[in-house]
C-alpha cells in the first residue's frame, strides 16, 4: 500500500491515545505478520471510551466526550477511510478506566494480487492450469486414501474463500462454497497460516457442518494452507478417509509436503522461461504419481509409508529427515511407470535389456519429479532407493553409509512390504520367513540397523514377542544363518 498514507494511520492512532492518556501512562504499539495480512494495535492506559460512542467512534467530526478529555472524531475517520482504501479494516475495543485498544489489519495486497492475478488473468493456459489443479487434487486423494480432497484459493479481495477445483464433491458444492477468512477450519487456516488436524469434528462446535453435508462421511479433516513466498493464497482440505479411521498427525506432515509441492509450482509458473512447456511437464509429473498410486496394489504403499516412518523415528531421525523420508517413500516407484507393461508382467527369463529397462526407473523417477521438486534430499534419497549395502546395487553402485539413510530405509521396507503382499504370480510369504529374508541378507542387500529398527516396530505391534526379537538381534549382531522361530 502507499507508505505515506500507513504512517498517517498510525499518527492519527497514536494521537489519539496521547489524547485520551494522562500523564505517565504508558502507549503500546505492536505489529503482527499472519498470513495473509499485518495486524498493527495501539493500546492506551487512557481513560476509557463509553460504549455508546465506539459505535460512532469512527464518523467525521463525532466528537467523544469524557470528564477528562475530550477528541474530535475527524482523525479517526481519516483512520477508517485509509485502511478501507487498502482493503483493510479497523476495530476498537475499550474499557471505562482501563484504557483502549485500535486494531487495524491490512491484506498482504501487492504479492497476492500479482501472483493470482496473474493466474485467474492467464486465459490462454487457463483449461492448462485447471488440468493441472485438479490432477494436484487426485494425486492428495490417492496418497492420503481420501475420499473428497478439495483446493480453496482466496479471491481478489482476499476475504473469501472459493472452491478452485475438487475430488468427490458434487458440482453443486463446488459452485456455491464460499468460507469468509477466520470462519469454519479453512477460514482459519487461511487466516492463521497453520495446519488444522480435526480428529473429531463434534468436539470442535463446528459439529454442523458435518450434519448440513452428506458427504462427510467421518469426523475427521485436514485442511493445510497453500503458502507462496510468505503469503496464503489459498487451503487444501482433505475428509472421508477411506479406512474410515480418523486422520493422524502423519496425514497432516504428508500433506503438507504435496502443499508445499505444488505451491512451488504456482511460484515457478511466473518465473518459467516457456510458461506453457512448464505446465505440460507438470501435468506429466502428475499423470505418472496418479498412474503409480492408481496401481497400488492392496494398500501397499500405505503401508510402506506408515512403517518407515516408524523406523526413521525409532533411528531417531529429525522431523525433517522423516518428513522427506515420509513424502518419497509414498511416490519412490513413479519411474516405473515408463517401464512397458509387457516387461513389468514377467516374473522369469528377463533379458539383459529388460533388466536394464527397470534398473533405470530410479533415474526416470528423478527426472519426473523435478518440476515438483524443489528439495535435493528427496530427489538423492529416491535416486538410490536400490543400491545396496555392498555395492552391488543400482544406479550408482553406492557402498554403505555412501547411501542416504532414507533409501536405506525404504529398501528395507519396500522388499518386506513386498514379500508379505499377495501377488498374481505368488502367495505372501509368512512372517518368519519374511524377517528371516531380511535378516539373511543383511549386510549384503539391507542396513543392519535398519533391520534392527524396524523389529523394534513389529515388537510395538504385537507381530513379534520381545524374546524372538533378542534372537534377531544376536544374528543381525554376529551374521548368524536363521533357525526356527520357538
Amino acid at each position: 500500500g502507499d507508505e505515506d498514507l500507513v504512517k498517517q494511520v498510525l499518527i492519527n492512532l497514536i494521537g489519539n491515545a496521547v489524547k485520551f492518556s494522562p500523564a505517565g501512562s504508558r502507549i503500546f504499539l505492536t505489529a503482527e505478520e499472519e498470513a495473509v495480512s499485518i495486524k498493527v494495535t495501539v493500546r492506551d492506559e487512557g481513560v476509557g471510551i463509553p460504549q455508546d460512542d465506539l459505535k460512532n467512534i469512527f464518523k467525521q467530526f463525532y466528537q467523544v466526550g469524557t470528564d477528562s478529555a475530550e477528541g474530535v472524531g475527524l482523525g479517526l475517520a481519516i483512520v477508517k477511510n485509509i485502511v478501507e482504501q487498502h482493503g483493510g479494516y479497523v476495530n476498537v475495543t475499550s474499557r471505562m478506566g482501563e484504557g483502549s485498544t485500535f486494531t487495524f489489519t491490512l491484506p498482504k495486497e501487492h504479492h497476492f494480487n500479482d501472483l493470482l492475478g496473474y493466474i485467474f488473468d492467464s486465459m490462454e493456459a487457463r483449461e492448462e492450469v485447471q488440468e493441472m489443479f485438479q490432477l494436484a487434487v487426485k494425486v492428495v486423494a490417492e496418497i492420503l486414501s481420501a475420499k473428497i480432497v478439495s483446493m480453496m484459493l482466496l479471491d481478489r479481495e482476499r476475504k473469501e474463500l472459493f472452491i478452485k477445483v475438487a475430488y468427490g464433491l458434487d458440482e453443486r458444492i463446488v459452485e456455491n462454497t464460499r468460507v469468509p477468512v477466520g470462519k469454519s477450519i479453512a477460514g482459519r487456516v487461511a487466516q492463521t497460516g497453520e495446519p488444522l488436524l480435526i480428529e473429531d469434528i463434534e468436539e470442535t462446535g463446528l459439529s454442523s457442518l458435518k450434519s448440513n453435508n452428506p458427504q462427510y462421511e467421518t469426523k475427521s479433516l485436514l485442511s493445510v494452507p497453500l503458502v507462496v513466498g510468505s503469503t496464503v493464497i489459498g487451503v487444501i482440505n482433505a475428509n472421508n478417509k477411506t479406512s474410515g479411521k480418523p486422520f493422524t498427525e502423519d496425514d497432516m506432515v504428508l500433506l503438507q509436503s504435496i502443499s508445499e509441492r505444488i505451491s512451488k509450482v504456482i511460484e515457478r509458473m511466473r518465473t518459467a522461461e516457456d510458461f506453457h512447456a512448464f505446465l505440460r511437464e507438470t501435468i506429466s509429473s502428475l499423470n505418472s504419481l496418479l498412474e503409480i498410486c492408481e496401481s497400488d496394489e492392496a494398500g501397499m504403499r500405505s503401508r510402506l509409508v506408515e512403517w518407515s516412518v516408524k523406523v526413521a523415528r525409532k533411528l531417531g531421525l529429525s522431523e525433517k529427515e522423516i518428513q522427506v523420508i515420509q513424502f518419497v517413500s509414498s511416490v519412490h516407484d513413479v519411474g516405473m511407470t515408463t517401464v512397458s507393461e509387457g516387461i513389468l508382467s514377467k516374473t522369469l527369463d528377463l533379458t539383459p535389456e529388460e533388466i536394464d529397462e527397470i534398473h533405470k526407473h530410479p533415474q526416470r523417477g528423478a527426472a519426473i519429479m523435478r518440476p515438483l521438486e524443489f528439495v535435493e534430499a528427496v530427489s538423492q534419497t529416491m535416486l538410490f532407493h536400490h543400491e545396496r549395502m555392498d555395492g552391488k546395487g543400482y544406479p550408482m553402485g553406492l557402498k554403505g553409509d555412501q547411501i542416504p539413510i532414507g533409501s536405506r530405509i525404504i529398501a528395507v521396507l519396500d522388499a518386506w512390504v513386498s514379500m508379505v503382499s499377495e501377488r498374481p504370480f505368488r502367495r505372501s510369504l509368512a512372517l518368519e520367513d519374511s524377517i528371516n529374508e531380511l535378516v539373511d541378507n543383511a549386510g549384503k542387500q539391507f542396513d543392519r540397523e535398519v533391520i534392527s529398527a524396524f523389529m523394534e516396530v513389529l515388537v510395538d505391534e504385537g507381530r513379534i514377542e520381545i524374546e524372538e526379537y533378542a534372537g534377531i538381534r544376536d544374528r543381525l549382531r554376529f551374521g548368524g544363518r536363521h533357525h526356527a522361530m520357538p
